[in-house]
């Protein structure tokens, strides 16, 4: 193996090497630390006394021989050229001396009596006298016999061809520094130190099985990891091959299979292990304390030892010299693994308890004790459940929700009060809810063994009733709020009029069969007024109640967010509502006790067609929650989100974010939330055309009580929107008839939130009863609240369908405009193909191939294959395929297909532009090619504003200018085939 940065060391050695054999007998003595490199810098000088004519006797040094007599001697003559006489001879002599120092030893460090020390020295010399090099490898392990053997050779050997190279790791080795003091006090002993290798010194080893530019890029990360010694380096190196082994050529992207990241495997962890045993045994139980404990300083160390005298400070020094430290901790957290791994689990949870004991007795944090005791998985004493407590609370602060959830495990499992078990375990159910529901759902079982032992207050009472509601369990639900009901103190408490209201908002049919709070009050009612002050600190998933000031503010938002979203479901809600929810989102830090107001706010502004806000706050909250390390909460966030993007028509993100909402919201552990991204799922399938997954979804198992609650009625209209689509019109029906009964019976019978009227007469109108689709359209549009353009607009849509052929298109044109409003292009698409068809029955093909090439653009850039199928059959999408028109394979080219129904294209050209693939370019900028392109597929000047990122007034001007250069009058007389001009952006 090469050797780097070691020249200067070797050029040494070689010198002491040439001098003794000249006559002149030296000693080299090499120092290092465990994984310097001594072994191999010795195995180089060796192979240079050969290559000069010496002979070499060398051995190295073992613990295991320390305490026998003689056993490095033996080990050196074994190794020595004899014949099998002398051999014999020789091991005799070694035998003899050996039992006399056993037997009758002079002291510790000179056991032989001098007759047999002359013997041993005469068998080490050469018979013909020539050159000759001692070498003792690891001097610090050899028995004190040999040593005192080698000592006295050297002492007598000054004039003779003969050479020693000894040596030694740094450390405290008590036996060996009499004979080291004696070594250093000679006059021909040269000491040499081996440093830690360089980053250059890195790179160059590196260099031996990477390219050379990979090995200067990953240099840095490995003597980070490695802290400069050889051992390590190579044992990284090591790591890495067997990981692209195991990976296989390529699979990990690497250039050259020398990039990526740096993999720390079984090489490093032996590599660590090997330099700590090879030690002094003092720094292998300091680097245990430093795995443990973390960087706690020598004398913290010293009293976890329980010794004292600066010896840890002399074992940080070797660990340091070795390479594993890196200020006062271990330099790679793989080298921290390896160390606690070698650590007997019982031995382990010791060392923590003692570590946590003393850290509590000098002031540590908290959150330092904490982690001790819960690795120790104890938690017995006073002071170490209050520890646990306070680390969970700051650990949450800190999003460290890991943490805060095993800080609580252990906690509770160590608790016996009644108090500090409810006040521990709605702490647990926040920490367990930010990591995902189904984890909260393990733990809440603590609260109902406490309600059921009649134990819980009012506030814990009722988080246990939202933890049931939220998990499906609807009659246990029912049970303890008839429970909580009955005391007339707890039905005045305003955190139990929140939680009616939020229950309200999610399973009505909950509060209406519950014995009335006073005659003639409705359940559904919100309460008349915020919480007065000193409410409480929040009813979900909070775990202290109090009149704190934070207590009273958390409960007035939550007030503000459930009615907002009451008002929407139940009334008939004013502008005042979505004031009073982008005031809570705008007020409200995402936290335990704001999460489900925040959640309740998003959901007002999604039933109130205000997507463009919705899908920005689900976005920013999602993003948070994310950041802070909180999936549960992201998962809901992506749940709402999925639902705006679905209702914007962008089917795409909608998946994609229900996809990982139902990762963490799941149909066997969260009961009635998994409706809402279950039914997103269904939907955009549906609409993509993906039958198969739609049915594999709908074929999963969910709780029956989820389908009577608000999260059921959007699982029921897809699975109403999946039959419909594949051809199961009864079935539709159906369901879409049942959605209603539902929304009905609760009050909540808003278009808005489910608009099971259009469902339903969509599929009438496809079983001839035109009529009764008339008159479900004609009841829905009544109940359109204001600014709810979305719901408008698909509403208008179907009652085009239904109305008198003279009033078609007026209503189809007052749909497209809503839409474009509202923000759903998939409605949108649909709203422009059924006026596409108007137009083109009507005989105005020029009007009709404008309208439908918008249709189809629109339809593609939503994902919705099966509409776009449907307003060109044939058509594929883009790249690769055909455009929008250009399906004429199968149509004359130019001519305008006559069925209205199958969705063609006329390819006709105005007269008034340049024709289909003019050049453009040369007339117009390309600042004006992009905003007349779009202009041409039917956007509007505020929507083409917001897709090219410039002013409305900007895009005027632009307009100005095309009309001009084009010589057109308006925007519906720009040439059609602006559409497909390269560079444009698709709407």
């Amino acid at each position: 193996m090469r050797l780097v940065e070691r020249s200067r060391e070797l050029d040494s050695l070689r010198s002491v090497i040439d001098a003794s054999f000249a006559g002149d007998g030296q000693i080299a003595l090499v120092s290092g630390a465990a994984g310097s490199g001594k072994t191999e810098l010795l195995r180089e000088a060796r192979g240079y006394a050969r290559s000069v004519g010496g002979n070499v006797i060398a051995g190295q040094g073992a613990v295991a021989d320390r305490r026998l007599p003689l056993a490095f001697i033996e080990q050196l003559i074994s190794g020595a050229a004899m014949t099998p006489e002398e051999a014999e001879k020789a091991a005799r002599a070694v035998e003899e001396a050996a039992r006399a120092a056993e037997e009758a030893p002079c002291s510790a460090e000179e056991p032989l009596h001098a007759h047999h020390l002359r013997d041993m020295c005469r068998l080490l010399r050469s018979p013909s006298n020539a050159p000759v090099l001692l070498v003792a490898d690891d001097i610090h392990h050899v028995d004190p016999a040999s040593r005192q053997v080698l000592m006295h050779f050297a002492q007598n050997g000054l004039s003779r061809p003969l050479g020693f190279l000894f040596s030694e790791r740094v450390g405290s080795w008590p036996e060996y520094q009499m004979f080291r003091s004696a070594l250093m006090r000679m006059p021909n002993c040269h000491a040499l130190w081996l440093p830690r290798l360089s980053p250059d010194g890195v790179r160059r080893v590196l260099a031996d099985s990477f390219p050379e530019e990979a090995a200067a890029r990953q240099a840095p990360a490995y003597h980070d990891a490695s802290g400069g010694s050889p051992l390590f380096v190579r044992a990284l190196v090591q790591d890495h091959e067997a990981e692209r082994g195991l990976r296989g050529p390529g699979e990990d992207g690497c250039h050259d299979g020398c990039d990526g990241a740096l993999v720390t495997g079984e090489a490093y962890a032996q590599a660590v292990l090997t330099c700590l045993y090879r030690s002094e045994p003092g720094a292998l139980r300091t680097a245990r304390w430093l795995a443990v404990a973390g960087p706690v300083g020598a004398p913290l160390i010293e009293r976890l030892e329980g010794i004292e005298g600066g010896s840890v400070s002399r074992h940080l020094h070797e660990l340091t010299a070795m390479g594993l430290l890196d200020g006062d901790e271990l330099c790679h957290p793989a080298a921290r693994d390896a160390v606690l791994g070698d650590i007997p689990e019982d031995a382990r949870q010791d060392m923590h308890l003692r570590a946590a004991e003393l850290l509590h007795e000098e002031g540590e944090s908290a959150l330092l004790v904490a982690t001790h005791l819960v690795a120790a998985k104890w938690g017995d004493a006073p002071w170490a459940l209050a520890a646990l407590e306070r680390a969970a609370e700051q650990a949450m602060a800190e999003d460290r929700i890991d943490l805060a959830v095993s800080c609580l495990d252990q906690a509770v499992h160590s608790a016996t009060e009644d108090d500090t078990l409810i006040r521990l375990g709605a702490l647990l159910i926040a920490a367990s809810w930010r990591c995902a529901p189904a984890v909260a759902a393990r733990r809440f079982a603590l609260l109902d063994r406490l309600w059921e032992r009649g134990l819980l207050g009012t506030p814990q009472a009722l988080l246990l009733v939202v933890c049931l509601v939220w998990y499906g369990r609807i009659a246990e639900a029912r049970k303890a709020l008839i429970d909580i009901g009955a005391d007339a103190d707890a039905q005045d408490d305003p955190e139990f009029r929140i939680a009616e209201m939020w229950l309200s908002c999610w399973v009505p049919l909950l509060l209406r069969r519950l014995p009335a709070r006073s005659a003639g009050a409705s359940r559904a009612e919100p309460p008349a007024a915020p919480p007065r002050a000193g409410g409480g600190g929040g009813t979900f998933v909070s775990a202290r109640m109090g009149a704190e000031t934070g207590a009273v503010r958390s409960s007035g938002l939550r007030f503000t967010a459930f009615s907002a979203l009451h008002d929407v479901l139940y009334g008939d809600p004013d502008g005042s509502v979505l004031v009073r929810a982008e005031q809570v989102l705008e007020r409200s830090r995402l936290s335990e006790k704001t999460y489900a107001a925040v959640e309740s706010a998003l959901l007002a502004m999604v039933y109130s067609d205000r997507l463009e806000r919705a899908a920005y706050w689900s976005d920013s909250l999602r993003d948070e929650a994310a950041e802070r390390r909180s999936p549960g909460w992201e998962a809901i966030f992506a749940a709402v989100r999925a639902e705006v993007a679905l209702r914007q028509g962008d089917l795409r993100s909608a998946m994609a974010n229900a996809r990982f909402s139902l990762t963490y919201i799941t149909p066997e552990s969260s009961g009635l939330a998994v409706g809402g991204p279950m039914a997103v799922m269904v939907m955009a399938h549906t609409a993509v055309g993906e039958y198969d997954e739609a049915e594999r979804l709908l074929q999963r198992p969910v709780a029956e009580e989820m389908l009577v609650s608000r999260p059921g009625l959007h699982y029921m209209y897809a699975r109403g929107r999946y039959w419909a689509a594949t051809g199961r019109n009864r079935a539709a029906l159906g369901e879409f008839m049942q959605c209603g009964e539902y929304m009905l019976d609760w009050g909540m019978d808003r278009p808005s939130v489910v608009p099971w009227r259009a469902a339903a007469a969509e599929v009438q109108l496809r079983l001839g009863d035109r009529e009764q689709a008339r008159r479900l359209i004609g009841a829905q549009s009544g109940r359109i609240g204001a600014g709810q353009h979305r719901t408008r607009g698909a509403t208008l849509r179907l009652l085009a369908e239904c109305a008198d052929p003279g009033d078609r298109e007026r209503l189809l044109t007052e749909a497209v405009e809503a839409l474009r409003v509202g923000g759903d292009r998939l409605e949108l698409a649909r709203a422009l193909h059924d006026l596409s068809r108007l137009q083109q029955g009507s005989g105005d093909t020029r009007r009709a191939h404008t309208t439908a090439r918008a249709a189809w653009e629109t339809a593609d850039a939503c994902g919705a294959r099966v509409l776009r199928e449907e307003i060109l059959p044939g058509a594929a999408a883009r790249p690769g395929g055909a455009e929008p028109g250009e399906a004429g394979a199968e149509a004359r080219p130019g001519a305008a297909l006559q069925d209205p129904g199958k969705g063609a294209l006329p390819e006709s050209a105005p007269a008034n532009g340049p024709g289909r693939g003019a050049p453009y370019s040369e007339t117009l900028s390309e600042a004006e090619l992009r905003v007349a392109a779009l202009a041409a597929r039917g956007l509007t000047n505020r929507q083409i504003s917001n897709r090219l990122w410039i002013t409305v007034s900007t895009v005027e001007q632009h307009l100005t200018r095309v009309y001009r250069k084009l010589k057109v009058a308006r925007r519906r007389d720009l040439p059609t085939d602006l559409i497909h001009q390269e560079g444009t952006l698709a709407p």
